[in-house]
């Protein structure tokens, strides 16, 4: 799973870049009982580089039916205005 959303991300001059229909990706969840903390990716494509790193937190569900680490992860990012109108592909 990944999302797409059009971005304005900053280069390692602190210039801001618009990237259309960049290519979001959870890279990673650390996953704890209570707190977990993730690492996004954003690209230009799917097969792209990464131009960019950030981290996130969110509190952890856990029991017989919760959603797996990642899955998680992507219904948090999903609920902050940064990523409000990302669609899935």
């Amino acid at each position: 799973m990944a999302l797409q959303k059009t971005v304005s991300l900053k280069n390692n001059l602190g210039e801001q870049t618009i990237v259309e229909n960049a290519y979001i990706k959870i890279d990673q969840v650390i996953f704890n009982k209570n707190k977990s903390f993730g690492i996004i990716q954003f690209k230009k494509s799917k097969d792209g580089n990464v131009m960019t790193i950030n981290n996130f937190e969110f509190e952890s569900i856990v029991g017989q039916n919760a959603k797996d680490a990642i899955a998680q992860g992507y219904d948090h990012i999903k609920s902050l205005p940064e990523f409000a109108g990302a669609v899935d592909c």
